[in-house]
């Protein structure tokens, strides 16, 4: 037998979640042959993978985890169907939830009861994740690395700290905005979040290379500037840019 051949079969097995009656044990041994550790030796190493995946999405994703929590069985369902959609290959583990936010949201518009609240949340703190872990910022600003700036239709930064002091806070109404999710230049470990006013969404835009729509393009010169000066007091911009 050869290494691809092996690996053809111990991917699905390994990828087939934590369900014992899924017959994924009985199906490797018939292509692969008996393990010699035993049936139960070997069943462990799919239940750990599934754990494993489970962990990585629940760190990533507490507030998306707090919130299926909620729905019998959603959690673990969530998980499962990711994880057969995305079989993880980064060396980073936390690689695994990169595709999450998009994932959820396929379901959602595929017909699946996940109000957009699930997506914006997990967006949002993946967005959290690459702003903390993200290298000291060259030239430029480190927009989509050091800097985000996302639309979302609920007010998503308050509702994941609601979520991480009570797992049952109610979702508010959605409440449409405009967030900066960034890692502050004046504090390199301070994570934060920042409504930005129309004049900075001007600045934003423009920095990182946007056509602005005529509302934005109208604002005054002086009025750009002060957001422009406003932005570079919070860290959220470098002055030199």
């Amino acid at each position: 037998m050869s290494l691809d051949q092996f690996f053809a079969s111990m991917e699905p097995f390994l990828f087939a979640g934590a369900d014992p009656a899924s017959g994924a044990v009985e199906r490797v041994e018939a292509e692969l042959g008996a393990s010699t550790s035993g049936r139960e030796a070997l069943d462990f190493y799919r239940v750990l993978v599934s754990r494993n995946l489970d962990k990585i999405l629940r760190d990533l994703f507490p507030a998306v985890y707090r919130l299926a929590c909620r729905e019998d069985g959603l959690w673990p369902r969530l998980v499962h169907g990711y994880a057969q959609d995305h079989r993880p290959t980064a060396r980073d583990p936390n690689g695994f939830g990169h595709a999450f936010s998009d994932w959820l949201r396929a379901r959602r518009e595929a017909g699946e009861a996940l109000p957009a609240v699930y997506e914006e949340l997990a967006d949002y703190q993946l967005c959290q994740y690459t702003v903390s872990s993200a290298p000291a910022c060259g030239e430029g600003d480190g927009f989509e690395q050091r800097l985000f700036l996302r639309w979302y239709s609920y007010a998503i930064p308050e509702l994941a700290r609601a979520l991480a002091r009570d797992a049952e806070a109610p979702i508010p109404d959605p409440q449409p905005s405009a967030v900066v999710i960034y890692r502050s230049l004046r504090e390199p470990h301070g994570l934060r979040s920042h409504r930005p006013t129309l004049p900075q969404l001007a600045v934003l835009a423009a920095r990182q290379g946007s056509e602005l729509p005529a509302s934005l393009a109208a604002l005054p010169e002086h009025a750009r500037e002060q957001a422009r000066s406003q932005l570079v007091a919070r860290g959220i911009l470098s002055a030199d840019g």
